[in-house]
């Protein structure tokens, strides 16, 4: 990943592909250097697995810490958990079917988890697959470059070997867009999986937005 930081106070010069590598390594230290860079800035991120169509997993973090305010809210196909951290403390709202319960919680926004959020790439993606470089598109009004890879070779032996004794991974396809100062701000890996002799695709997406922009609000239970 790059690191491309730019004078304060002074006008930038828009990025020229010249800027970018040609391909990129998604490794912990990429990673490091990508949470480090979100340090002191306010940003979402969004972190969800959609399967058939169907999002069956999703996490997203607002971090604001000049105002001293985070919120997670995560959902499953089980439940809805939402938890705001302020400079007062921690508020949990946890929603199972039609019941819900809020309370004080001693487990703040895990914001370090926020800053991140672009782990669960580690976790699949081999660090000696490299993503070739493949143009600039805009991102969430910036310029990021996108780098793509195919083939199952590109993720980790361990992951392939944990899918189970009937699941096979048959094809994998990921792109990895990084902005000018080396940060990931969007992360799609698509994955085909034959099951019991049939197929499953599954869709992991990370995102990072509202760079500089995101404005924690306190939820209305919070107050009641």
């Amino acid at each position: 990943m790059l690191l491309l930081a730019g004078c304060a106070g002074l006008a930038s010069s828009p990025a020229t592909t010249s800027d970018y590598p040609e391909t990129v390594s998604i490794t912990d230290d990429r990673i490091n250097r990508h949470a480090a860079a979100l340090n002191d800035t306010s940003f979402t991120t969004v972190i969800a697995i959609t399967q058939a169509g169907e999002t069956t997993s999703r996490i997203e973090y607002q971090i604001e810490p000049d105002a001293q305010q985070y919120l997670q809210h995560s959902m499953n196909s089980f439940a809805n958990t939402t938890i705001y951290t302020d400079g007062n403390g921690t508020q949990q709202r946890f929603r199972l079917s039609n019941q819900t319960q809020v309370s004080q919680s001693d487990q703040a926004v895990n914001v370090t988890a926020a800053r991140r959020g672009v782990q669960p790439i580690a976790t699949y993606l081999s660090p000696n697959a490299t993503f070739e470089r493949n143009g600039t598109h805009t991102f969430d009004g910036d310029e990021v470059m996108a780098y793509e890879t195919t083939g199952t070779d590109a993720l980790r032996q361990s992951f392939r070997n944990s899918t189970g004794a009937n699941t096979t991974v048959t094809d994998f396809s990921g792109t990895v867009a990084v902005d000018d100062r080396g940060r990931i701000r969007q992360f799609t890996g698509e994955f085909q999986y034959t099951q019991d002799e049939q197929t499953v695709e599954t869709t992991l997406t990370a995102t990072v937005r509202q760079l500089n922009t995101t404005d924690v609000e306190e939820p209305d239970w919070v107050a009641n």
